[in-house]
């Protein structure tokens, strides 16, 4: 976040890597997030550890429910394969979009809500 010039707090949705929900609450604490930081990337507890997946699946979660304007952190780590933090700012462009349940209910490929995901960084 030095890069950045931002904090946590700058952050209206934060997805971390959550192998364990255990992972996600001991990571959450130590970086000072609070509980509408994590509202909707949260999921450890329901699907358990999906690799490489997790934060992906935070991500169309939060797209879900993300509005104009609003900052995206997501922070991925691998067991001795390194890690990467990205910053989105969600732009004017989402509200073109359905949200992901219904695509996925209407049998819509979702590869293509991806390719031209409305955001900028």
């Amino acid at each position: 976040m030095k890069k950045t010039g931002l904090t946590a707090a700058d952050f209206h949705h934060v997805i971390l890597q959550q192998p364990t929900i255990a992972t996600l609450r001991s990571t959450s604490h130590r970086l000072g997030l609070n509980k509408a930081q994590l509202a909707y990337s949260r999921y450890a507890s329901t699907t358990g550890d999906i690799g490489a997946a997790s934060p992906l699946l935070g991500l169309a979660r939060v797209l879900n429910n993300a509005k104009p304007d609003e900052r995206i952190l997501i922070v991925s780590y691998g067991f001795g394969a390194g890690s990467d933090a990205i910053a989105l700012t969600v732009t004017e462009e989402i509200l073109i979009y359905p949200d992901i349940s219904t695509a996925m209910n209407s049998s819509c490929l979702l590869s293509n809500l991806w390719i031209t995901a409305p955001l900028q960084i």
